[in-house]
């Protein structure tokens, strides 16, 4: 008698004990521990295997009874869902699917067998599942699931409008352009920015403008706009003084200097520095540049044009006597004169004489010395020049001088003449003075006078 199951089912890869056999005979009676088993069940293997009982009596007789064994694949296959799981995808991205591995205790490897189905659209937030299912050869089948949870995990985008970071002028009005705000999911969250910060334009810094922007999933985006308020003013520069200015040739320049004021810093006037020179020994045109920058590197610049003038005339020196006293007849030879100029030196050359002198008339003349530097400035010198008659008449005595008289007669004098360079014929004015005695013996003496 076979115990147990027969046919018995044995899961593939159990350990398959048998449950054995029994046996009676009419003469011999319990013979089971003469039975003799034979046949192996080998559960690694699916399969259908006999155990063979055999049992023989002491009188030659011979039994055999056989149990089927059936080892069968009653095991699914087992599936192993690669990457994660639960899986996290963002909105938006592509979803690319880990796969599974399937194995079977009988088939081993079918994961080439697996049927994925599902799907996962990562342009809608939401949880979906991806199923694989394989099936042995012996029909176990087997299913695995993995969630694929699709989130916006993405902050909205903030764009801000306008120069980022935006140059403000100290003391000018800040207007802000703004910002704009787009969501992946929820679209324009434009309306929904949050912006926080001021900017003080009457102080020079830098300021923050801040942007804020929530989306429904509660994921937040913040943007910052700089504002730099900027002294970009150059100072002002005032030139104290004529400008341009100007200097006698010569002279002492003494600059009037100048004041600075700035926007921010105030009165720079100590911070300017002053270049240039004057050279008052030389005629030309100067500049005296006033350079000063304020703290925030804003430079102005002034000039003052300085020109240094020759603004004297030369000197004239007229050499020989003036006033000169020449004799009427006689040749004038002018003695000239010199021309010496504090920027063009000796001018000699330049002098223009004009002026006459007729010494055949009695008067007084004038000639004029007249000279121009290369600056303009005439000068002029006079010499006055006198033609004098200065040569005595001329006196002829007539008769006889000495003149001989006999004492006790009567003496008559011949008298005399006078002519004159100048007045001619003076005869008629010669005075005669003294007396002949010829009652005395002597000496006398007549005088003409004219």
């Amino acid at each position: 008698t076979v115990l147990g199951e027969n046919p018995v089912t044995v899961s593939h890869g159990s350990e398959y004990v048998d449950a054995g056999a029994e046996a009676l005979d009419n003469v011999d009676g319990d013979l089971s521990d003469k039975i003799m088993t034979t046949g192996e069940v080998d559960t690694t293997q699916v399969g259908t295997y006999e155990i063979t009982y055999i049992v023989t009596d002491t009188a030659g007789n011979t039994a055999i009874a056989k149990r089927t064994v059936k080892v069968e694949d009653d095991e699914k296959p087992e599936i192993n869902v690669l990457g994660e799981n639960p899986v996290t995808v963002s909105h938006g991205s592509i979803y690319e699917d880990a796969g599974a591995e399937a194995i079977d205790n009988v088939d081993g490897d079918l994961s080439d067998k697996i049927i994925t189905t599902g799907e996962v659209d990562t342009n809608e937030v939401g949880e979906y599942e991806i199923t694989y299912t394989v099936t042995d050869l012996a029909g176990n089948t087997t299913t695995a699931k993995r969630t694929v949870n699709v989130i916006d995990d993405e902050k909205p985008e903030i764009t801000v409008l306008g120069d980022n970071p935006a140059i403000v002028s100290h003391g000018s009005e800040y207007v802000d352009a703004g910002a704009t705000a787009s969501d992946n999911v929820d679209g324009d969250l434009t309306s929904s920015i949050v912006k926080t910060g001021t900017v003080d334009t009457n102080e020079v810094g830098e300021y923050e403008i801040t942007y804020t922007v929530t989306d429904a999933a509660g994921n937040t985006a913040t943007a910052v706009r700089t504002v730099k308020v900027i002294d970009d003013e150059k100072p002002e520069i005032t030139v104290l003084g004529e400008n341009p200015a100007t200097v006698s040739h010569g002279s002492e320049y003494v600059d009037a200097g100048a004041e600075a004021l700035d926007n921010v810093d105030g009165d720079l006037s100590d911070k300017i520095i002053t270049t240039g020179e004057v050279d008052t020994t030389k005629v030309g045109e100067y500049e005296i540049t006033y350079t000063v920058t304020d703290l925030a590197g804003n430079t102005a610049t002034e000039v003052r044009t300085v020109k240094v003038e020759d603004d004297e005339k030369p000197e004239i020196t007229v050499l020989g006597e003036n006033p000169i006293a020449v004799s009427h007849g006689s040749e004038y030879i002018d003695a000239g004169a010199e021309a010496l100029d504090n920027v063009d030196g000796d001018l000699t050359d330049k002098i223009i004489t004009t002026g006459e002198v007729d010494t055949t008339q009695v008067g007084t003349y004038e000639i004029t010395y007249t000279v121009t530097d290369a600056a303009g400035n005439t000068a002029t010198a006079k010499r006055t020049v006198k033609v004098e008659d200065n040569e005595k008449p001329e006196i002829t005595v007539l008769g006889d001088n000495p003149a001989i008289v006999s004492h006790g007669s009567e003496y008559v004098d011949a008298g005399a003449t006078a002519s004159d360079n100048v007045d001619g014929d003076l005869t008629s004015s010669i005075v005669t003075t003294g007396e002949v005695d010829t009652t005395q013996v002597g000496e006398y003496e007549i005088t003409y006078t004219v």
